[in-house]
C-alpha cells in the first residue's frame, strides 16, 4: 500500500495524513499485522530515509459492518501517544455523513462530504477530502518533517561530534581527508557532500549491528601530488556543508553537520633537532619550530593557526612507542624526556600546525640516539 506525499519545505509541516490502497484494488483491512512506515525523499538524492515505523496488529471483530461500504474509513488512534516524539499528537475524527463508533481501539466513519463548505470544516479538525472510493486508513501521525539538511530534526538526536577536514603532508607531498564521528550506539551512517551526494555509507551487521557503534574516525588515501595535485584534491572536496545522518540501533535518527574550508597552513619549519641527527639518550630533546602564519603554497586563503600537535615515535628497536602532545598557537617547542629516549633508537617525528579550520600540515624529520 503506497502513501501519498506530502512536500515538506525548508519549515517543516505538521498534518495529519492518509495511505492510500493501489488503485483499482479492493483491499480490505482484515485481522492481520500492518507495519506502518513514514519516510521522506531528498531532492536530488535516490534514498529513501526511514524517519518512523510502527507495527499495528488488527484484531478480530475491530471493525463495524459497515465497513463493508466502499466510502468507509478506518481512523487509527491512541497508538502514538506513548511515543515522546509525538505527544502533540491527536486522532483526527472527520466529519461524517453518519455517525463515527469506536471498537477496539479504532474510529470507524463514513467517507467526508465532497461539497466545499463540508470539506473546509473537516480539514480545520485534520481531515482531508478524500475522493477514492476505496477503502482508507488514516493514520493521525504529527508528520512535522523538515527538509532534510536544510531544515530544524525535530525528530532527529544530534550526533555530539562531526568533522571533516584536509590534512596535508608538506614533507610527503600528498594530502587526503579525514572524517570523524561519535554519537549513541548507531548501526548506520551516511556522509552527503554539499551536493547532496552521497560520498560514504556504512552499516553495522549481526554482532556490531545490534550492539552499535559510537565513535568512527577514519581517513582517505593520500595520494601524492604528482598523482593528485592539491588544487584538484579540493575540487574533489569542495568547501560546503557535509551532512552526517545515522540509524541508532533503537531505529531512532541522528543527524550532524561539519563545514569543510579549504583554509590551509604551510607546514612548519623545524629548526632543531636536524634530520638524522644524532642525539644522547641521556639528555632531553627539545623539538624547536618557527610559528606557522603563511598559508600552503598554492593556496591563497589566509590561514589562522590556532594549535600545533608533536608526535614522536620509537620505530627502532620494537615495540612502537609513542609520545604526542597538543600545544597552543603560542608555543613552538616541545621537550621529549630522558625517560622517553632509549640508546641506539630510531625515533621519527612530526609538528602539525593546525588551523582553526580544523585543516592541518605535517612536517616530518628524525633523529637517533647513540649507543
Amino acid at each position: 500500500m503506497r502513501g501519498s506525499g506530502l512536500f515538506v519545505g525548508e519549515n517543516g509541516i505538521a498534518t495529519y495524513h492518509h495511505f492510500n490502497p493501489i488503485r483499482d484494488m479492493n483491499y480490505q483491512f482484515v485481522r492481520d499485522t500492518y507495519e506502518l512506515e513514514l519516510v521522506a525523499k531528498i531532492m536530488n538524492r535516490n534514498r529513501l530515509i526511514s524517519l518512523w515505523k510502527i507495527t499495528v496488529d488488527v484484531p478480530d471483530g475491530a471493525f463495524d459492518p459497515r465497513l463493508t461500504s466502499p466510502n468507509a474509513t478506518v481512523f487509527l488512534t491512541g497508538l502514538l501517544n506513548e511515543n515522546p516524539m509525538f505527544q502533540q499528537s491527536r486522532s483526527a475524527i472527520y466529519e461524517t455523513e453518519g455517525p463515527a463508533v469506536q471498537a477496539a481501539g479504532f474510529f470507524i466513519g463514513q467517507r467526508v462530504k465532497e461539497n466545499p463548505g463540508e470539506c473546509g470544516k473537516a480539514q480545520r479538525k485534520g481531515g482531508i477530502n478524500m475522493k477514492s472510493h476505496l477503502r482508507t486508513l488514516s493514520v493521525a501521525l504529527l508528520a512535522m518533517v523538515g527538509l532534510l539538511g536544510t531544515a530544524p530534526q525535530l525528530w532527529a538526536e544530534p550526533f555530539s561530534q562531526a568533522k571533516i577536514i584536509i590534512e596535508v603532508n608538506a614533507s610527503a607531498e600528498d594530502g587526503g581527508i579525514q572524517i570523524f564521528v561519535d554519537g549513541v550506539g548507531w548501526n548506520r551512517l551516511e556522509v552527503f557532500d554539499p551536493d547532496g551526494q552521497t560520498i560514504f555509507d556504512v552499516s553495522g551487521s549481526n554482532s556490531v549491528g545490534v550492539t552499535g557503534v559510537t565513535e568512527l574516525f577514519f581517513e582517505s588515501a593520500e595520494p601524492s601530488f604528482q598523482d593528485l595535485p592539491l588544487d584538484q584534491l579540493l575540487a574533489r572536496f569542495r568547501e560546503g556543508n557535509y551532512q552526517f545522518e545515522g540509524i541508532t540501533v533503537a531505529g531512532g535518527r541522528l543527524t550532524g553537520k561539519a563545514t569543510l574550508k579549504h583554509n590551509i597552513p604551510a607546514g612548519p619549519r623545524i629548526i632543531s633537532p636536524l634530520e638524522g641527527e644524532t642525539l644522547f639518550p641521556t639528555v632531553p630533546v627539545v623539538i624547536d619550530w618557527d610559528p606557522v602564519t603563511d598559508a600552503f603554497p598554492g593556496t591563497d586563503l589566509s590561514v589562522t593557526v590556532v594549535g600545533y600537535q608533536v608526535i614522536v615515535e620509537r620505530v627502532k628497536p620494537r615495540p612502537l612507542l609513542v609520545f604526542n602532545v597538543n600545544l597552543p598557537a603560542t608555543v613552538t617547542q616541545v621537550t621529549v624526556p630522558a625517560e622517553f629516549l632509549q640508546a641506539h633508537a630510531d625515533y621519527k617525528f612530526e609538528v602539525l600546525a593546525i588551523e582553526q579550520s580544523g585543516n592541518q600540515t605535517i612536517t616530518e624529520s628524525s633523529f637517533k640516539t647513540a649507543p
